[in-house]
């Protein structure tokens, strides 16, 4: 046994280290005198212990870095805490907690960021430096995609081949930047994602299908399969740039194999094969939850194709999505609560809770007066619970992936059968829910249908520039059918639900209005840059507070060059302000108030809906079945429910009964006339 093995053994009897420490370092020092012996290096024991250590030198430095970047998110938080004022004007734990998740802007002073939020203007941060690929692969009015014949050229340029085509290879470079961005800015975050050149796409792994290939390769028996399988994969890989994340070279024949087998692991148990018992699952899993997507490398593109033909995800394109749509929910979620972010949600539940013993006690406490304030905190903390795991997809992700395709499979296709004609019912609804929604925050509500119009030409295209986010093309991530529920289960059943929406016409004015309106929001702002603050129409100060901008932020605003002379947007705000998230957190807001102004489903709602129930279980699917057509209800009730009772909570009754009013009596109108039109 070597000295440095030997110290290893002993730190962990004594306690300095513990033992799955003592395993992990020891599994280094396995690789390392694997890879000095084979090199012939006669003194292989000392090198790698030498290497061990250096790495083990490393990992402290990391943990350090965590450390501070866990100690600023939370003293950003409390921060926050203090300051936070509910739709009554008081403070509250309990709704900060949930307001830290999702901030829907109906309180009296909000978060300065939220994780849904942040991952909305992530989104849209990658979207825009991806407009000319968005335009050139968008889906056509039957929900095809346009150009798809082109997309093959974006991928062999993706991954170093020259296809001669000067086009594809822009794209392609268009593609690689904004993924180099979401890389950089994961690891600013907290990730440790390598970079690796003609790196291409990422790889999507469809369980059912390898289980498929496994079970004919083996005649059944898995464990024959799987040896075939990983025949398949080590004849696709380029096994030269795979590099062994222990040695930091590329690896060895022998130790690829067993790589290889962490990897079809992996993939086959949804990450559960080599996590122990106890262990949280989040977490540390943040740093490199996305390096699988660049571990296997393929030769090239053709061999990539066929592998997501056989075993991946189908579309390229969807998969490039995909990635941005997990890259930027993961990112948002370590920059709002830190690289370990369900502690810091625990964190944020304990505050809470103290909160509610001192209420309890009759001592000074950081929340609304309640005669129960510790069941008030716990029905918070449920509702919090249940809006993480619908963030993670958690809460989608099925206990019995029979009982749940078969479910989804059902509602996919009654939605496309059902909602045909959901346009007749948007159209005249979504002008009544836009011109309140702009009014309700100071800006000119008479002028919906003369931007519709003037927009119209230039929209999508004007949209990308500005920053907004391309919701269609997120449709892979199980976008939502407005009226239904989220669309998953089995893609053909998916493809036929989202194919007759776009064909009804629902998917383009939905997306067409939310762009109209999120651009008059920015055209307002823009052309109020030169009153200061207290200037400010009362609405429009409200509604910067309320989305936890500051008058100092207002002022950093005004200073930021408008886009074509007009338009206040997040790219214009990012390239004056690079070093601050001040362009993350205008994009937070306008993204929220869209949701009153087009209602389409926030996580909020979409939490309530499913009560954080799983998917495949009995109970799950007859509450996804029994309210898919509730949710465009559930969204109007709980963001303009909470926005009039905001009213009432701070005396302004008769702005909230005219609000309710207008409500009432214009969806009432705007409903029989939907009626007639069907």
């Amino acid at each position: 046994m070597s000295d440095f093995r030997e110290c290893i053994v002993t730190a962990a009897k004594d306690g300095d280290i513990s033992q799955a420490e003592a395993d992990a370092l020891t599994a280094t020092l396995d690789s390392f005198e694997q890879e000095f012996r084979s090199d012939g290096q006669p003194d292989f024991e000392e090198a790698a212990a030498r290497a061990t250590y250096e790495a083990l030198e490393k990992e402290k430095a990391r943990r350090m870095w965590q450390r501070g970047l866990t100690q600023r998110a939370q003293k950003r938080l409390m921060e926050d805490l203090d300051v936070f004022r509910n739709r009554k004007g008081t403070s509250d734990a309990g709704e900060f907690l949930l307001q830290v998740l999702y901030a829907d802007g109906t309180v009296k002073r909000g978060v300065s960021a939220s994780v849904d939020g942040r991952r909305s203007a992530i989104q849209g941060a990658a979207m825009s430096m991806m407009n000319e690929m968005l335009l050139e692969f968008r889906q056509g009015v039957l929900g095809r995609r346009v150009n798809a014949a082109k997309l093959d050229n974006v991928i062999k340029e993706a991954f170093g081949e020259d296809t001669k085509d000067a086009a594809a290879k822009a794209l392609a470079q268009v593609w690689a930047e904004a993924a180099e961005y979401l890389r950089q800015r994961g690891n600013k975050a907290g990730m440790e994602i390598g970079k690796l050149e003609n790196w291409g796409l990422p790889q999507a792994h469809n369980r059912r299908a390898i289980r498929r290939y496994m079970k004919d390769q083996g005649n059944g028996s898995l464990a024959a399969g799987r040896i075939a399988f990983r025949k398949r994969l080590m004849n696709d890989l380029d096994a030269s740039r795979m590099i062994d994340p222990q040695t930091g070279k590329p690896f060895t024949p022998s130790g690829l194999e067993i790589a290889l087998d962490g990897v079809i692991d992996n993939i086959l148990s949804d990450g559960l094969v080599g996590s122990k018992a106890g262990m949280r699952r989040s977490g540390d899993g943040f740093r490199g939850r996305h390096n699988h997507e660049r571990f296997l490398v393929f030769k090239d593109a053709d061999t990539w194709l066929a592998y997501q033909r056989d075993f991946g995800s189908g579309d390229p394109f969807n998969g490039m999505m995909a990635h941005i749509a997990m890259m930027s929910r993961d990112i948002a979620a370590l920059e709002v609560l830190g690289p370990n972010p369900e502690n810091m949600l625990e964190f944020l539940k304990q505050t809470a809770e103290i909160e509610a013993g001192k209420a309890t006690a009759g001592k000074a406490a950081r929340l609304p007066d309640r005669r129960n304030p510790e069941g008030y905190v716990n029905e918070k903390i449920f509702r919090a619970d249940t809006m993480w795991r619908t963030y993670t997809g958690a809460v989608n992700t099925p206990v019995g992936e029979g009982l749940a395709d078969a479910a989804a499979t059902g509602r996919n296709l009654i939605t496309g059968a059902a909602l045909g004609s959901a346009t007749l019912a948007a159209v005249p609804s979504d002008f009544v829910y836009n011109a309140l929604a702009r009014h309700f925050v100071g800006f000119d509500g008479g002028r919906v249908l003369s931007d519709l119009v003037t927009n119209v030409g230039t929209n999508r295209q004007e949209a990308l520039a500005q920053g907004l986010i391309m919701d269609e093309a997120l449709a892979v991530m199980g976008g939502q059918a407005r009226y239904a529920m989220d669309l998953d289960g089995p893609g053909i059943s998916q493809v036929i639900a989202q194919q007759s929406l776009a064909a009804s016409g629902l998917t383009a004015w939905t997306q067409g209005m939310r762009h109209n309106f999120q651009m008059s929001l920015n055209h307002g702002f823009g052309q109020m840059r030169d009153r200061s603050f207290s200037q400010l129409d009362r609405k429009i100060q409200q509604l910067l507070t309320s989305s936890g901008l500051t008058p100092d932020d207002w002022e950093a605003l005004r200073r930021v060059p408008l886009h074509e002379g007009q338009f206040l947007t997040a790219p214009e705000i990012r390239k004056t302000y690079p070093d601050s998230d001040l362009a993350d957190r205008y994009s937070e807001m306008v993204i929220a108030q869209t949701e009153f102004a087009v209602p389409s489903g926030s996580l909020r709602t979409r939490s309530v809906m499913t009560s954080g129930v799983r998917a495949g279980t009995l109970v799950g699917e007859i509450v996804r079945s029994g309210l898919m057509f509730k949710s465009f209800s559930a969204q109007i009730i709980m963001g303009w429910g909470y926005r009039i009772y905001g009213e009432l909570a701070q005396g302004r009754r008769p702005r909230a009964a005219s609000y309710a009013i207008s409500l009432m009596l214009t969806m009432t109108l705007g409903g029989a006339l939907s009626w007639q039109m069907k």
